[in-house]
Parts: C-alpha cells; structure tokens; sequence
C-alpha cells in the first residue's frame, strides 16, 4: 500500500512553460462514493490561474475542507491534467527578506513549499530582499536554478525564491538542477552570505557558501529539467548556514553563472582563500563571469536556544 501521509512532489511532463500553475486537491466521493457531499483529494493542474488569485479570500488556511466546489471556485479555467492522488495543497508564498516564516505543512490543509516557477516572481523576491542592491549585481535571470537539500528524515526540500528553512535542513550538500534554456555548460555555482554576522552590521560579509566551476547539464527526455552534475572538486566546498545566535535570519543566496574559457586558471580565489570578505560581483567581473543567468535563495535564523 503506497503511504499517503506525507506531502505530495509534483511533476509535469509535456508541459515546458515557466508560468504559475494551481494545483488543487479534492475528493468528491467523501464520506462515501454514495453521497458525494464532501470534497478532498483530486489534482486538478491548471497553467492559466485567474488574474488576482494570489489575493483570493473565498479559500484560506481557516476555510473548512468540507463542501468545497471546485467549479464554483474555478469552473471557467478548465484544468489541463487531473490524476487520483492524496492530499490537499497548495503553493508556499512568497517570502521577502525579513518576513516571518512559512507555515508548516499541514497534513490534508496547509502549504506545501516548492521549486521556483516564475522568472518574474523570483526576479521580485530579489528585489524584494534587496539582493541585487547589496550584492552590487545585475540580476535578470533568463532560467530558474533549482537548489535541493537532501533530509534524513521526510521529503528533500527545494527551495523557492525567499523560502524560510530551519537550519538543520540546511545540512547538504545540496543538488542543482535547472529549467530552461541554458546550454550545456559548463557553469559556475556560487552561494554567499550578505548579511554576516548579523543583517544590521554585516562586517564580515559577503560569506562565501559555496564556490565551484565546471558544471555541465545533464538533460532528462521530455522535460525541461536540466540536471546540474560536476565532476571537479569545488573551489569552497558547501559550508552549512550558521548564523549567530542572536542573529536575524541571514540570506543565503544560490547563484548560476556561464562559465568563461580559461576560468580554470583564475588564481583571485582558491581553496586557501578565506571565506570572509567574498565579493561576488567583483570576483565576477574579474573572471569574466558576468551576470548570473539564475538564482535562487532562502532565509536561514540561528537555532533556537536549547532550554
């Protein structure tokens, strides 16, 4: 018997655009296939949500699951795929620098966080969170960077543009994938730190997470999902966010650049460099990285303190 307690992943085939999709979730034959007066557990995918739905109040966290209808909510947006599943979800909104955290997934209710699916919307969470401003870059990215923490117990996470993790999710090293148009390689990844040691005084900053060159897309048939492999050793290996306690949540920042000829032979930053004082755009200008052509981010607090 397939488990049906944890969240669901989503994946679509066929389908290559980047646009907002709704996934909804109902089951029309609660409590019995007899009565059908309760709704619960169906997928509808539909890649034309209507205009404003973010800002929709007929369904919230607090609506009751019961005598839900789906077309009268919907009807006029026909969904292009529907398959049985389990679970009722939803898309994780979008955090900006110094939101408040993401609610947890409730099972059968809340909020399932997600990968990145809109260029415009994770362009906005930069802007929003004041990246390109302080990392002095020019941030207009032409496809998505996927960033995937593996977890010892429960689903991976991957992240979407602003996410909140708690830091023991931040373990890693994460995996990189990527959506779009983007070549074969090869690329650089870079992840930094802006706000180090705290937001408000950031003397140390930039901390540099994670530098490493030489990856190459890996394609998967039919899907637009590239996967991101390389097979050097990393220039800085992923080091786990650790802001101090006491700290707001500091931004971690996932970066995709192309990759020039002769980058191998840079000398500016080696694995003896230190990892404080790390300037992104100057090293990219330097190297001949040029702007990133994706990115991603998340917000990482100190632990809580142990009682």
């Amino acid at each position: 018997m397939v488990s049906t307690m944890e969240p669901p992943s989503f994946t679509v085939i066929g389908m290559a655009q980047t646009k907002p999709f709704v996934i909804i979730a109902a089951d029309p034959d609660t409590p019995t296939p007899q009565t059908r007066y309760l709704v619960s557990e169906f997928f509808a995918l539909n890649p034309s949500p209507p205009e404003g739905i973010d800002n929709q109040t007929l369904v919230i966290d607090a609506t009751s699951l019961q005598d839900f209808n789906i077309s009268a909510h919907y009807g006029s947006h026909t969904p292009v795929l529907c398959e049985m599943s389990a679970t009722i979800a939803r898309p994780t909104p979008r955090l900006g620098h110094g939101s408040p955290e993401a609610s947890p997934y409730k099972k059968g209710v809340g909020l399932v966080a997600s990968q990145d699916l809109n260029l415009n919307v994770v362009k906005r969470a930069f802007e929003d969170a004041s990246i390109p401003a302080n990392l002095a870059i020019k941030f207009n990215p032409s496809a998505l960077l996927e960033v995937t923490f593996p977890e010892s117990t429960g689903k991976d996470v991957t992240l979407h543009a602003g996410i909140q993790l708690p830091r023991n999710s931040t373990a890693g090293p994460p995996t990189f994938s990527a959506i779009g148009d983007i070549g074969n390689g090869p690329f650089l990844i870079a992840t930094v730190d802006p706000d180090a040691p705290t937001p408000q005084a950031p003397t140390s900053a930039q901390i540099r997470h994670f530098l490493a060159p030489n990856f190459f897309a890996n394609g998967r048939p039919f899907t637009p999902v590239q996967s991101l492999d390389n097979g050097t050793a990393a220039i800085s290996e992923f080091l786990q966010p650790t802001p101090p306690a006491g700290s707001d949540a500091h931004r971690y920042i996932f970066l995709l650049f192309k990759q020039p000829r002769g980058f191998n032979d840079q000398t500016l930053v080696t694995p003896a460099t230190p990892i404080q004082l790390f300037n992104i755009s100057t090293f990219a200008v330097a190297t001949g990285l040029g702007d990133p052509i994706a990115g991603t981010f998340m917000l990482v607090a100190p632990d809580p303190p142990v009682a």
